[in-house]
């Protein structure tokens, strides 16, 4: 999938536009009805908004050509180009707000009108400054080539296994897929309860368009399962993983299952401090990030890793990590993915279902003093049971699995009981 350059060069052009147009209306009621400070003031928002108004005219124009003529050969390197206008434009504007207070400075003393062209040219220079800077962190990448073919074994895919009258709801992370909800599945298939897996919209072959979907269109999946379950069996089981967790609890707090099964439920990335941090610089932040960029693609953990992304790429090959290096993944599914949890979070308070947490001990993505904020909201009387290893708890072959097996096994038990 390649994303369409000239569309956002027409969005940047429309609002440069807007801008310009409301600078110019501006200038020109300042010429009119004002003197001094205020006139000198006008004619810079009337002849910066002129300006800014030919550019944009002229960017709707190229940007609505090239998108007719745009040919299977689409030029990769034009995000960049358009990145790095946009960052001299804001060197440029620094330039420009320097005039504006030597301006000041100079003639500004000496003559109100001279201080009004002053102020106005740093007021025009400020707001460029920050649109040139903000917009250049929004140039999507020209190309998600590497993200084609993920995911192409079939195990990925959702699934269904007939078993007793009883039934589980299984929901994966991020960026995972049902097929890391196997081990839970033959468990508890074993016990003769009918399991089915769902995958969540822009998850596995879909992931290359993940940044269509958010935690609403995930919620939606996981209430419509539920609900197609409720219908034919006598108990429904909700089990969510990592960011499935999150979902689960959104679900269970509306739906109501006969019993949750949370497991190593996502709720936040970082402490209070980083996170408004990064509220404050999110408008001054890239919109999309790479990955793998500064990855060691020697780590075996990161090899098997990459190869459930990528099960038809040679990990070896020089072109193929240069390609995984700059692959670049849109911000915004990470602002989703956070928003899951938060709402998560938020909804625990409601759900009075019976629940089962666990939480991995060593965990450094979903750490348990968070898992026990969740656990302490609940109302259903919650068990809560920390297993040793890290956020992959549903590994069958790693230290908590035991654990994990036998805290499940007598929890859904308890569920048959009552």
């Amino acid at each position: 999938m390649t994303t369409d350059i000239s569309k956002f060069q027409i969005e940047l052009s429309r609002r440069l536009m807007f801008w310009a147009v409301v600078s110019s209306v501006t200038g020109l009621v300042l010429i009119l009805w004002f003197e001094s400070f205020w006139k000198g003031f006008g004619v810079q928002a009337l002849v910066w908004g002129g300006i800014d108004g030919v550019i944009a005219a002229l960017g709707l124009w190229f940007s609505r050509k090239r998108r007719k003529s745009i040919s299977s050969n689409v030029d990769l390197s034009a995000p960049s180009r358009l990145k790095r206008t946009l960052l001299i434009n804001a060197g440029l504007d620094l330039v420009y707000i320097a005039g504006g207070v030597l301006l000041i400075s100079i003639w500004g003393r000496l003559d109100l009108a001279w201080l009004g062209h002053g102020w106005g040219i740093i007021v025009q220079a400020v707001f460029l400054f920050f649109f040139d800077l903000i917009n250049a962190q929004c140039v999507p990448p020209g190309d998600f080539a590497p993200l084609k073919g993920v995911f192409a074994d079939p195990k990925h895919k959702p699934f269904f296994r007939a078993g007793g009258p009883d039934a589980a709801l299984l929901v994966h992370g991020f960026p995972g897929t049902p097929a890391e909800m196997l081990p839970l599945a033959d468990l508890l298939n074993q016990q003769g309860w009918t399991v089915k897996g769902i995958l969540l919209p822009g998850f596995g072959p879909q992931f290359a368009e993940i940044f269509e979907y958010g935690q609403t269109d995930w919620l939606d999946r996981v209430k419509q399962a539920f609900l197609s379950l409720k219908d034919e069996y006598d108990r429904v089981l909700l089990v969510g993983y990592s960011l499935g967790g999150a979902l689960c609890l959104q679900a269970a707090a509306d739906i109501e299952p006969d019993g949750l099964v949370l497991i190593s439920p996502f709720f936040r990335l970082g402490n209070t401090v980083q996170q408004l941090i990064g509220l404050i610089l999110r408008p001054f932040l890239p919109r999309y990030f790479r990955p793998l960029k500064t990855m060691d693609f020697n780590d075996p953990n990161l090899r098997h890793a990459l190869q459930e992304f990528f099960p038809d790429k040679d990990i070896n090959d020089p072109k193929t990590r240069e390609e995984l290096r700059s692959l670049q993944v849109p911000l915004a599914v990470v602002i989703q993915l956070i928003k899951a949890g938060r709402q998560g979070f938020l909804h625990a308070r409601q759900v009075k279902v019976p629940t089962l947490v666990i939480q991995g001990t060593e965990d450094e993505l979903v750490r348990p003093e968070n898992t026990r904020r969740i656990v302490d909201r609940l109302r259903g009387k919650p068990r809560y049971l920390e297993v040793s290893g890290g956020h992959n708890s549903l590994d069958n072959h790693g230290a908590g699995w035991s654990s994990l097996e036998t805290e499940l096994l007598e929890f859904i038990r308890s569920i048959q009981r009552s």
